[in-house]
């Protein structure tokens, strides 16, 4: 026991210092929503409220406020920055690899270091997504459930239900149905009271924000997050199923070649045949609903990385048997990663020293393969994913630079953006911790004229119109993407980051 809890313990010390590395700076947006949450996160914390989310003053029922919550607890510790802001979802990371850890019984941490050694696992555990939590509650229901504490497993799925909605707490308790049914057991199930007492005061503990709220605020909680972020996207056709299975596919990699080599073996057949039961209970109904849900992108599949994760290391001897197999896909991918690197550090949009570290790195992550060691892979897998972290870190510094240039200029001045109510995408939040400096929002040109005079800065749109005259500007050059890496660009067409197609400016004015 005691050597499984030191490896357990160096191996959550890795991944805190390898997600950590990729705090500072610009959290480049790989998926967009976390813009929004951390401005709801941002005027919770001025206005002192932990109730009611908040966006552009008025009430916001986009989501529940878990995510908002541990924002505002990360800067409450640490300091108003992206420090605070992210590093909750880096823990939140942590106790999820360490669940999925204890759920195999290994007397190792590759479960949870092959978990964290994902694009989809970098990408959510280092931004101020929700995804990540989502994973660490549904997680910890199941352990909890399996290892037969019913009402500890019922009050995380309550909580649960303060990160997205009621959706994955109903889709946790159908899974433990279908169990109950794989296993024969459902009328055992169905006559158990301490099933009905867990279930109820499970949904106690789910309902109580959403009651609380609603006391004072229930035609905009219903207008909003029932019928518009719920009962709408049911006719919101956004993918196909080929689509969306084919993206969650790609969020595995770098450990995809390992997996890919493993499900082959007979020891994956084994393994299918003592543990197909808990798998499927685990799988089955989410990987249905998101399939036939019409609202399809790939951050709903990530809820399935920990049953392929445990498969890996339930069948770990597999490898071995396809080392050689699985050493020359690893080799063949590598390959192209290398090329992919060198291109991007010829077009500037990477740094000589952060490329050497991968080029090192990759030979090693195929070595592992040859190897047949799963430990090695998830160790190589981790390394890379934090540095691919790291360059996007440095590609989302480059975008923030006029803007840090300016506020170096004038320390003295307050910033604000000119944008409509209605543009919800906005990044307020997210560059306001990025640069530790409060950005505003002006509504009107009134507004601006009011906010000049002050001795205030605008940030203006290369459309928007300049209020007045005698306007000193600097230019803030940014990538036209949301994405802040045109990835089909580059690829296709191998453009350097000093493109002017890539490029939209904005203007930095005071009078």
């Amino acid at each position: 026991m005691i050597g499984r809890i030191s490896l357990r313990r160096r191996a959550w010390v890795i991944l805190f210092v390898c997600y950590a590395l990729g705090l500072w700076g610009l959290s480049v947006p790989l998926t967009g929503d976390q813009k929004t949450y951390l401005t709801i996160a941002l005027e919770m914390k001025e206005r002192g409220e932990w109730m009611i989310p908040t966006l552009f003053g008025e009430p916001n029922f986009l989501k529940p406020p878990l995510q908002y919550w541990a924002t505002r607890i990360g800067w409450a510790v640490f300091g108003f920055g992206l420090w605070g802001a992210l590093l909750p979802s880096v823990l939140a990371l942590i106790g999820a690899a360490d669940v999925v850890d204890r759920i195999t019984k290994k007397e190792s941490a590759i479960a949870g270091l092959l978990f964290a050694g994902t694009l989809a696992s970098m990408t959510y555990g280092t931004t101020a997504q929700m995804e990540i939590w989502v994973v660490l509650f549904y997680c910890w229901a199941w352990h909890l459930w399996w290892e037969g504490r019913t009402w500890s497993a019922f009050a995380v799925t309550g909580m649960m239900s303060w990160i997205k909605g009621p959706l994955y707490p109903v889709l946790w308790v159908l899974s433990i149905g279908f169990e109950a049914v794989l296993k024969k057991e459902l009328g055992q199930l169905v006559r158990r009271g301490r099933f009905w007492i867990g279930l109820v005061g499970g949904m106690c503990i789910g309902l109580a924000w959403y009651l609380l709220a609603a006391r004072t605020h229930y035609r905009e909680m219903m207008d909003m997050f029932f019928l518009r972020e719920n009962l709408g996207k049911v006719s919101t056709a956004h993918g196909t199923p080929w689509g969306l299975w084919g993206e969650f596919i790609g969020t595995l990699f770098p450990i995809l070649i390992a997996m890919t080599a493993i499900f082959t073996t007979p020891e994956f057949t084994q393994a299918w045949k003592a543990h197909r039961v808990r798998w499927l209970s685990y799988a089955v109904i989410p990987a249905v609903f998101f399939t036939l849900f019409p609202y399809r992108v790939n951050t709903y599949l990530y809820l399935l990385t920990p049953a392929v994760v445990w498969m890996m290391v339930s069948a770990e001897a597999g490898l071995v048997r396809r080392a050689r197999i699985s050493g020359w896909l690893a080799t063949g991918v590598g390959g192209g990663l290398l090329f992919f690197v060198l291109r991007m550090v010829t077009g500037g949009w990477i740094e000589w020293t952060l490329a050497a570290g991968f080029l090192a790195l990759v030979p090693c992550w195929a070595l592992a393969h040859f190897r047949g060691s799963l430990r090695g892979v998830a160790l190589t897998s981790v390394a890379m994913v934090s540095l691919i972290r790291v360059a996007a870190v440095g590609i989302g510094e480059g975008d923030l630079a006029g803007l840090k240039n300016a506020i170096g200029l004038w320390p003295e001045s307050t910033f604000a953006y000119v944008m409509p109510k209605e543009d919800i995408w906005h990044e307020v939040g997210m560059i306001s911790a990025a640069t530790g400096k409060r950005l505003l929002v002006l509504r009107t040109g009134a507004d601006a004229e009011r906010h000049l005079r002050s001795g205030g800065t605008l940030i203006l749109d290369e459309d928007a119109p300049q209020p007045g005259t005698n306007l000193r500007c600097l230019d803030w050059v940014r990538l036209r993407k949301r994405v802040k890496f045109p990835i089909r660009e580059f690829l296709m067409r191998g453009l350097p980051v000093s493109d002017p197609s890539l490029h939209r400016i904005l203007k930095l004015c005071r009078s």
